[in-house]
């Protein structure tokens, strides 16, 4: 059968049609240093591949993982302070017997929402 896919095993050389710059093809190779067992047919297993390219210094850009966590966790702290305080003026309004207005319902809920969404 001429469609049948063969079994890749580590260390096969493949070409890597899926990815694309553009819309045109980046014409990658790389080597299979995994492959996940599985009951799957051999076009859904899953594989791992080494890819090594070439790139521009222009294009790259120094990668700081502790500077990018920082980054997220003061996010975090933002998102969960805005929903805090937003809550609390909710709170505050109950706890006096205060009509609660509907504009700080809404941006408890939008805070909350934006919270919620964080990866």
């Amino acid at each position: 059968m001429a469609g049948e896919l063969k079994p890749l095993k580590i260390g096969d050389e493949v070409y890597i049609k899926a990815l694309q710059r553009h819309g045109k093809p980046l014409h990658l190779y790389g080597k299979v240093s995994h492959v996940v067992p599985g009951n799957e047919s051999e076009k859904e297993k899953a594989v791992k591949v080494q890819i090594e390219s070439f790139f521009l210094r222009s294009d790259l850009e120094l990668w700081d993982s502790e500077a990018e966590r920082e980054k997220r966790e003061l996010v975090l702290q933002a998102k969960v302070t805005r929903v805090e305080e937003a809550r609390k003026t909710l709170a505050s309004a109950a706890a006096q017997g205060a009509e609660v207005k509907a504009a700080n319902v809404m941006e408890f809920l939008k805070a909350y929402a934006e919270l919620s969404a964080q990866d």
